[in-house]
């Protein structure tokens, strides 16, 4: 039997057989990994981080002046929710509220496309971080950063734990990590 085996294996007809045989076995595979992968429909996590910055004259880092920046994202089946604000409740508060969709899932890195529009914002006019922030992070254009312009952006999930309700992500290509409270 395993003689028989091995010679129709070695055959052209053998090895076609064997062939496409793997291919399909790894597509459907793949396919099951990409169907899986993205079980739950409502993902939502909030994120907080302290601004700081590194000084070239003085070889330090030091905290940024603006304080901490917030970070909010909601993805219901595939329809996104990013806001990102600043100094809550003060002179100089500062947001920028995006809508979009999930347009790509890259499986085994867990990178998350969106295609993003700017719905509403508001940006201090004398010294506008939050805009600065979002060029670099998002790596837009000052153009692509006006009302109901659409752009691509791609997040990654570094690290997850659902049970300490924990995510870390990292915007590409601006390498940005946001440790975020993941919510049920």
């Amino acid at each position: 039997m395993v003689k028989k085996l091995a010679d129709f294996l070695m055959s052209k007809l053998g090895r076609v057989v064997f062939l496409v045989a793997s291919l399909i076995i790894f597509f459907s595979s793949i396919f099951l990994l990409e169907y899986f992968a993205d079980s739950r429909d409502i993902w939502t996590f909030d994120c907080h981080s302290d601004m700081y910055e590194f000084s070239t004259e003085q070889d330090t880092v030091v905290e940024h002046e603006q304080g901490l920046l917030y970070l909010s994202l909601s993805m219901n089946k595939k329809q996104i929710s990013l806001d990102y604000y600043n100094s809550k409740g003060s002179k100089d508060h500062e947001y920028a509220s995006f809508e979009g969709e999930l347009t790509e899932l890259e499986v085994g890195d867990v990178i998350y496309e969106l295609a993003l529009e700017l719905k509403d914002f508001q940006f201090q006019e004398h010294n506008p971080f939050l805009h600065d922030y979002l060029l670099r992070e998002l790596h837009i254009s000052d153009e692509q950063l006006a009302l109901h312009n659409k752009i691509t952006v791609a997040v990654q999930v570094i690290e997850m734990d659902i049970k300490k309700k924990y995510i870390l992500i990292k915007f590409k290509p601006y390498n940005m990590l946001w440790a975020c409270l993941l919510h049920e």
